[in-house]
């Protein structure tokens, strides 16, 4: 519980930039996904498990009680067209088409669309929801997007005068290429924590062949760091003034590929009651019976439940 009221916090810029959306424009935060993909197939009689969190997220919350023989719940939802990525992991998933996903009950399934841009604050601040000094920005690839970062007094309803400020966050997608563009600040820059610097997150993205920032259209250093285990490019703190325009581009073969199945056989395995010999023989054997030359029906102790837990991976 205190993982999630922390992750709902450190969401504060996101969510005050979608209700800034809703009352701009009436587009509430939450809503079915049958309002912006009407006509795909069996999409608005059943898809009722999954629903818009944003403008950059769909959530699927797991709802049943997680299994004895499993210790995992299960929830099965309509992905909509496109290329999407688990907003924890950066995993990619493909579109257009139902999805079970299993996990425990403190997990929470998040997909974030291709080319999101999620502004975030430190979790670090925890009960203190003032405009961060220094915002985290988790962006994904895949597409083009643009997001607008709504900021004001936090106070008072000077905002209906035109009392706040936005940042435009915009990212231009290639197939070889990323590049992200944080805009000059538009309208109340008082409302800028002095000396703002964001620290830029990539997430489902392989290590580039090269980057480059630069402000204000010149090249400027900052140090960079790739996760290659959890598919993440992080680059440090970035100072950026009001009346900055920060541009970085990332050039290379940037989709990550690599197969996460294992990571999670490793976990669902941990929750399954079941004979611990086994368990690592399933897990040893992994790559061999993803690949069709070994079946899970030689395990004795692998119950139909489980052994469809792990068909979701293959």
């Amino acid at each position: 519980a205190t993982a999630a009221l922390q992750l709902r916090h450190a969401l504060i810029p996101y969510l005050y930039s979608m209700s800034w959306r809703n009352y701009s424009t009436g587009q509430t935060m939450i809503c079915p996904l049958y309002y912006t993909h009407p006509n795909e197939d069996t999409f608005s009689r059943s898809a009722v498990t999954a629903y818009w969190f944003g403008s950059e997220l769909i959530a699927a919350p797991f709802t049943q009680p997680a299994l004895i023989e499993t210790g995992l719940s299960r929830t099965s939802f309509y992905l909509p067209e496109g290329l999407w990525f688990d907003f924890f992991t950066g995993e990619k998933v493909e579109g257009k088409g139902w999805k079970n996903v299993y996990g425990t009950l403190d997990d929470i399934p998040v997909f974030a669309k291709a080319g999101a841009i999620i502004p975030m604050s430190q979790e670090n601040t925890w009960g203190q929801p003032q405009n961060p000094v220094k915002p985290d920005l988790v962006i994904f690839p895949g597409a083009d997007n643009v997001f607008e970062l709504y900021e004001d007094d936090g106070e008072t309803n000077d905002y209906q005068q035109g009392a706040y400020a936005i940042t435009r966050i915009e990212e231009q997608w290639q197939a070889d290429q990323l590049t992200l563009t944080i805009h000059p600040v538009e309208g109340k820059t008082e409302f800028i924590p002095e000396g703002r610097s964001y620290i830029l997150k990539f997430k489902g993205i392989a290590n580039p062949e090269s980057l480059e920032v630069q402000r204000n259209g010149e090249s400027i250093q900052v140090e960079s760091f790739y996760h290659p285990e959890i598919d993440v490019l992080r680059l440090a703190a970035t100072t950026v003034d009001p009346t900055d325009e920060l541009v970085v581009t990332l050039k290379g073969d940037l989709l990550a590929t690599r197969d996460r199945s294992k990571e999670m056989v490793f976990k669902f395995l941990n929750n399954f009651q079941m004979d611990t010999w086994e368990k690592q023989d399933i897990y040893n054997h992994w790559n061999t019976i993803k690949a069709g030359e070994m079946s899970l029906m030689r395990f004795r102790t692998l119950t139909d439940a489980q052994a469809q837990v792990l068909e979701s991976l293959m």
